[in-house]
C-alpha cells in the first residue's frame, strides 16, 4: 500500500481530481493549505501579519492506493498539475507499513 501526497496550485486541483476519477481512484482527500517557500510566485503571495511572512494557498491531495496503481497515479498528478510556472507544487510517495479502513477492523 502506498500514500501519495501532492501539493498543487488550487486552480488545477479540479483538473487533477477529474483525471484521478477517470482512473477510478478512491481514498482521496483534498485539503486547502497555505504554503511558505521560495517557489511561490510573487503575484500569488499574500502577506500574513500573524506569521510575518508571505504565503500562497494550495491544495494538498492525499491518496491511499495499491502498489500496482501508484506509478500511474503519481504520473497522472504530475501531468495534470504542471503549468510550467514557478510554484507548480510537489509530490511524494511513501510505502505504508499498515493500512485498514476503520469500518473493516
Amino acid at each position: 500500500m502506498k500514500l501519495i501526497e501532492a501539493c498543487v496550485r488550487t486552480e488545477v486541483a479540479d483538473k487533477v481530481i477529474r483525471a484521478l476519477d477517470k482512473l477510478r481512484v478512491s481514498c482521496v482527500s483534498v485539503i486547502d493549505v497555505k504554503t511558505i517557500g521560495v517557489e511561490t510566485a510573487e503575484k500569488e503571495k499574500e502577506l500574513s501579519v500573524e506569521y510575518a511572512t508571505a504565503y500562497a494557498t494550495r491544495s494538498k491531495i492525499k491518496i491511499f492506493c495499491d502498489d500496482k496503481m501508484a506509478t500511474k497515479i503519481f504520473d497522472t498528478i504530475i501531468k495534470e498539475a504542471y503549468t510550467g510556472h514557478k510554484g507548480d507544487g510537489f509530490i511524494s510517495q511513501t510505502t505504508l507499513e499498515k493500512f485498514e479502513k476503520i469500518k473493516e477492523v
